[in-house]
């Protein structure tokens, strides 16, 4: 599997697991959330996301080069 698509696994594990915070009444999974948001915004407006970078240096390659 290529980094990218391991990115987007990771990310949607992330929201579920602060989707399910907040349904279950802990006001901190909320935060979980803003976090992604931020994160996913960052990586769409400077296209850098420190979970692809450490995924990168741990050896996986790009989609475009797998």
């Amino acid at each position: 599997m290529c980094r990218e698509r391991i990115h987007r696994l990771m990310m949607a594990s992330v929201i579920g697991t602060g989707a399910t915070l907040v349904h279950q009444g802990f006001g901190f999974g909320e935060y979980v959330l803003w976090f992604v948001v931020g994160m996913l915004v960052v990586y769409a407006t400077a296209n850098f996301c420190p979970s692809v970078w450490i995924l990168g240096k741990l050896g996986l390659k790009s989609c475009s080069e797998a």
